[in-house]
């Protein structure tokens, strides 16, 4: 006899195999062009002879499959493609300007070198595509999805990418300018030396993005929230960072000179060489970071905090630190002159071998410093501290 349960399970997998077979198993999510790959795919012949005496706005491939088709160095601007299946085809160089990609699946495409100004890729699949040194230009990304997209020199001017997915991807020298981004996702993408003009930041994530030497000046990111980015060298000279929040970033030899730190919060980074010349850094918090060799040249870190701070070698003349929490700081080899440490919390801070010439200690608490080696000519007001005498290696010969 022939068992009933047998029956059962190859009845299951036949029924399994002709699911796959209507879904189309490729690993890829679905998308609502999903259909398109399903029905009978065209071929190039067919695609040419389609657009022979037609106007391209005439031209509709809508809905249609066009799966690893070859045609680069094609004109189809103004040819619309909405929720077509694209997957694998190849436009190296062709001119795609004005054309309509809307919902359409271009997953895994070569489009190397191609003209999308204006194209409008709203919800577009472009996951795994070749961008490189494409012009999109004026074109429409928003809710496009390019993860793990390479968009290498690419050129995105006067873009929309409110909502576009760049998770994964290549973005490195890409140039970003009068863009809209907006909940737009760039993590763990690599955006080493890019360039960002007049950029509308929106909401965006950053986190575990290669940032590299990106130019980001006078960009607006208040209340930008990061983790895990380098920025080292970066440019962000003169943004706005007021209460941005960073974790386990690198801003080793960045320069954020004349920027707006006002209480961003900084603790735990890497901020080795970093620039903060001229920044207002009103109530900062940089707790736990190592700021070694940095320039604090005329810095307002009036109210901000550097517990267990590393920040030795830097330069920090004509410093403003007035009411700052600089408990247990490392500040030795510092440049320090006329720097105005006025009610500021001091408590076993090292200034061994710093030179601290003109500055002044009003009100400020120095229990336990360590002022070993450091040079203290014309220093101001060390009579009116705190725990004067609980201060450590103090040398009253260097006070002239």
């Amino acid at each position: 006899m022939i068992d009933v349960s047998v029956i059962k399970n190859i009845a299951t997998l036949l029924w399994l195999g002709v699911l796959l077979q209507l879904t189309g198993c490729t690993g890829l999510p679905d998308h609502r062009s999903d259909t398109s790959r399903h029905t009978a795919p065209i071929s190039e012949l067919e695609v040419l002879s389609q657009m022979t005496g037609k106007q391209p706005d005439k031209i509709d491939f809508s809905g249609k499959n066009l799966t690893r088709l070859s045609m680069n160095n094609v004109d189809l601007s103004g040819v619309k493609f909405t929720e077509s299946y694209l997957g694998f085809i190849k436009l190296r160089r062709s001119n795609l300007e004005d054309t309509d990609f809307e919902g359409a699946n271009l997953h895994d495409a070569d489009l190397r070198g191609v003209n999308l100004r204006n194209a409008l890729l709203t919800d577009a699949m472009l996951r795994n595509a070749d961008l490189t040194g494409a012009d999109l230009s004026g074109a429409d990304l928003t809710g496009a999805d390019l993860t793990g997209a390479k968009l290498e020199r690419t050129i995105f001017d006067k873009s929309t990418l409110i909502g576009a997915n760049f998770t994964g991807a290549n973005l490195k020298r890409v140039k970003f300018s009068t863009v809209k981004l907006g909940n737009t996702l760039f993590v763990n993408a690599k955006l080493d030396y890019a360039t960002f003009r007049d950029v509308t930041y929106g909401k965006s994530n950053y986190n575990g993005a290669s940032m590299v030497g990106v130019v980001m000046r006078d960009a607006n990111l208040a209340l930008f929230e990061g983790e895990n980015i380098n920025f080292t060298r970066a440019n962000l000279r003169g943004a706005n960072l007021e209460r941005a929040r960073f974790i386990d970033v690198v801003f080793d030899q960045a320069d954020l000179s004349n920027a707006n730190l006002s209480s961003a919060v900084f603790s735990g980074n890497s901020m080795k060489r970093i620039n903060l010349r001229n920044t207002g850094a009103v109530s900062a918090n940089f707790s736990d970071s190592d700021l070694s060799g940095a320039n604090l040249y005329r810095m307002d870190a009036s109210t901000a905090t550097f517990r267990w701070s590393k920040m030795n070698n830097v330069k920090a003349v004509e410093a403003i630190f007035e009411s700052a929490s600089m408990n247990n700081a490392q500040l030795r080899d510092g440049d320090f002159r006329r720097a105005r440490f006025i009610g500021t919390a001091l408590i076993s801070v090292t200034f061994s071998e710093s030179n601290l010439s003109e500055a002044d200690f009003k009100k400020s608490d120095v229990r336990g410093v360590d002022f070993g080696g450091a040079r203290l000519f014309r220093v101001k007001n060390l009579d009116d501290v705190e725990g004067l005498d609980k201060s450590r290696n103090l040398d009253s010969s260097t006070i002239l």
